[in-house]
């Protein structure tokens, strides 16, 4: 299915508003049904893990020293707290990837590349958060499909050892045009 990164130069959060409401917009005027779902990964750039990363950025074709400056990079990093006067005991960091650095968001986008791969919703992604679309005339239809397809993202997450937070992960079923009504669910 496409998918549409926008965590790119030149492009903001607007930008896949826009393409997000686009997408709804014709779908509706094709009187469909659509489903939105944004997920939220808990703690996303903090539970990446070091070893599944390393083998989507050989799958890329950043091998040898490249690779081994990125193994570099991402190990025997340490963190510490301070607040105020008192600072806490330094402690090494086995899973994610340092936020607020310029490859932060590069290294968490070339660990989620695939998830698209893993069903057939179309896809939007924009840093850590991720929107999944599907579409068709019949609404039952369309959510045994979405429940198909949720089981494949499921063992996508699993086995990129990402959990969603499910308190923040929202479902939107908008009505066809002709209805003109918006179901939430």
């Amino acid at each position: 299915m496409p998918k549409s990164i926008w965590f790119q130069e030149g492009f903001s959060t607007v930008h896949a508003l826009m393409s997000l409401n686009d997408i709804i917009t014709s779908k509706r005027e094709e009187n469909l049904y659509t489903c939105a779902i944004f997920l939220d990964l808990k703690k996303a750039f903090d539970t990446v893990d070091h070893s599944i990363l390393m083998k989507k950025l050989h799958h890329f074709g950043i091998r040898g020293n490249a690779q081994n400056l990125f193994a570099s990079y991402l190990s025997n990093r340490k963190q510490f707290v301070t607040t105020y006067t008192c600072k806490s005991d330094k402690e090494c960091i086995t899973c994610g990837i340092p936020q607020g650095s310029v490859l932060g968001p590069t290294l968490f986008l070339i660990y989620i590349n695939d998830l698209p791969d893993c069903h057939a919703m179309q896809t939007l992604l924009f840093a850590d958060d991720t929107a999944l679309l599907m579409s068709g005339p019949n609404i039952l239809d369309l959510q045994n499909t979405i429940n198909d397809e949720l089981k494949n993202v499921k063992k996508w997450l699993i086995q990129n050892k990402l959990t969603l937070n499910l308190n923040k992960t929202i479902c939107y079923s908008i009505q066809p045009k002709k209805n003109k009504v918006i179901i939430f669910c």
